[in-house]
Parts: structure tokens; sequence; C-alpha cells
């Protein structure tokens, strides 16, 4: 539900000048027009939505909740903007940690975006996604890999094969197969997204350096596999920057690969300064970090 603020301030790219200006605006509105209103109703929305955006993912959910009974009552319940208000609770139930409930909102959320919006909705699709990846997350990888090959088709007949929505599919069903124990499949997969990902995002787009990433850990040969790491690295390096997480993770597997390809004091040395990277980053207590550190002491690099 945009309105005009909330579309002048997003072309800012600055959520919290556009939370305050929203927030500004609702009394006056509300005063005005009366709290029914489509434009009242409309700013509750985007401010809900720029609560996220800044990162108060409970903030969000509670706004939305509370939202979603006073949109349901005037326009009714299968409005669009009811319907999208569902997908953002399930998406902010998502964010706030509860995969289960969230599946089920999305679970309940698409036979009726199917039968109101139809099944090539962008916001069904969305749906369809979501359902996807959290029955991943909650146990059932093969479950989520049939998902995600079902939606591929769909979401390329409703955006096309370039679409990022579509690339972004195909990495889940190359890293699904991975997960259920395909590899030699994944990496395939993996291979074939590569220049597709490469010519219609770029090749320094961080979905491209995670792919790279990807096949060079499914790449059985030691020393492929470290050429393929060391090619990567300057790239995360100069892209993401040295000290992101997805850079030290390369460092920490280019150490391990240096290791097996037994030159093990230029591994160890590798994995502590990866450690010390990720220590003066983000800390003891980072889950990377710890990561890092259980890989020395794996090594005996100590």
């Amino acid at each position: 539900m945009p309105n005009d603020i909330a579309a002048h301030a997003g072309e800012a790219d600055d959520p919290r000048k556009a939370l305050e200006r929203l927030k500004a605006q609702l009394p006056d509105l509300e005063r005005t027009l009366g709290k029914d209103h489509p434009e009242t109703l409309a700013t509750r929305d985007n401010i809900a939505f720029h609560t996220g955006q800044i990162g108060d993912a409970p903030g969000a959910l509670a706004m939305f909740k509370a939202l979603l009974p006073d949109l349901e009552r005037v326009f009714g319940k299968e409005h669009p903007n009811a319907l999208a208000v569902r997908g953002q609770i399930a998406g902010f139930v998502e964010a706030t940690g509860d995969a289960r409930a969230a599946l089920n909102l999305y679970r309940a959320l698409l036979p009726d975006q199917e039968r109101t919006l139809g099944k090539d909705h962008p916001n069904t699709l969305a749906t369809r996604n979501g359902v996807a990846a959290l029955v991943g997350e909650t146990g059932d990888g093969s479950a989520a890999l049939n998902l995600f090959k079902a939606l591929l088709p769909d979401l390329e007949r409703a955006f096309g094969k370039d679409h990022p929505h579509a690339l972004a599919t195909r990495n889940n069903i190359a890293s699904w197969t991975g997960e259920v124990g395909d590899v030699g499949e994944a990496l395939d997969l993996f291979k074939a997204l590569l220049p597709d990902l490469e010519r219609v995002l770029g090749k320094d787009h961080p979905d491209a350096l995670a792919t790279r990433n990807n096949i060079a850990a499914l790449t059985a040969e030691t020393g492929e596999a470290l050429n393929l790491l060391k090619a990567l690295l300057p790239d995360q390096e100069r892209v993401l920057g040295a000290d992101h997480i997805d850079t030290l993770n390369t460092a920490c597997g280019i150490g391990i690969m240096t290791i097996l390809g037994n030159d093990r004091p230029e591994g160890c040395r590798r994995l502590r300064e990866a450690l010390n990277r990720a220590l003066r980053r983000y800390g003891p207590n980072h889950p990377l970090t710890g990561r890092i550190a259980g890989v020395i002491n794996k090594y005996d690099c100590n």
C-alpha cells in the first residue's frame, strides 16, 4: 500500500528518514481522513515496513499484527492489501526466529493467494518460495528440494529465466541437491548457474561470488579446490571487504585445503590469520570465530 511520502523517502534509500516522516504524518491523517481511510492504513503499513527495514523485526511484527484486523474489516479478508500484510507477518515471524510458526502462516496464506490473486502472481510465488525454504529449514531437505523444483518453471514462465528470483531458486535447488547427498549433481548445477549469474548480475555480485565458493567447496580434488578458493579470495576482499563473513570463510577454507595439500605450516598460518581477523571484527562469541577456532584445534595449529 504505497503512499507518496513513503515512495519519496524510499527513493532516498533512507528507511530511518522515511519512518520519521511517516510517523509524523500519521496523526494528521487519522484526524483529517479518519483511522479507516485507505491513506491512513497505507501509512501504518509503511511505518511497519520501514520499522522492519531498520532492523526492528519484533516492532514491525507487532505493527503488522495490529494492522491486519483493521484491513480485513475495512477491505475484506481477501483484499490484496490484507493478504500482503499476512505475508509480512509470516516473514517477520520467521525473522524473529520461529520457523515452524512462519511455515504454518505461509501454508495458510498460500491457497487464499492462489484463489484471489492467481497462481502466477508475484506474491503467490513468493509465498511458495517461503514455504519451500522453511520446509528445508525445519528439517525436510528432500521435500524442500521438490518444492523448489516445482517452483522454478513457474518462476521462469512468469518472470523469465534470467530474473533474479529464478536464479535464486536455481541456487536453492543446487544447494538442497547437495544437502540431500548428491554432491556431483549439485556441483554440476552450480557450475551451470555461475555463468548466468555473472552475465545477469555481474561477476562481482555477492551471489556470483557465493556460487564460486560453493563450486570450490564441492570440488573433490584438493588442489583444484584450493586454486578456486585462492582465485576467489581477492575478489571477495575487493567487493565484500577483508573482514566479511564470506571472505573469512574462504580464508579458512584456503587454510584447510593448504593443510590437506601437505603444507601444514602455511595452512596453519592462514588459519591463525583468519581467526585474528574474526576476533577483531566479530569478537570471541561469534559463530564464525568459534568455527575457525574449532578448525585450528582440529588441525592442531595452536
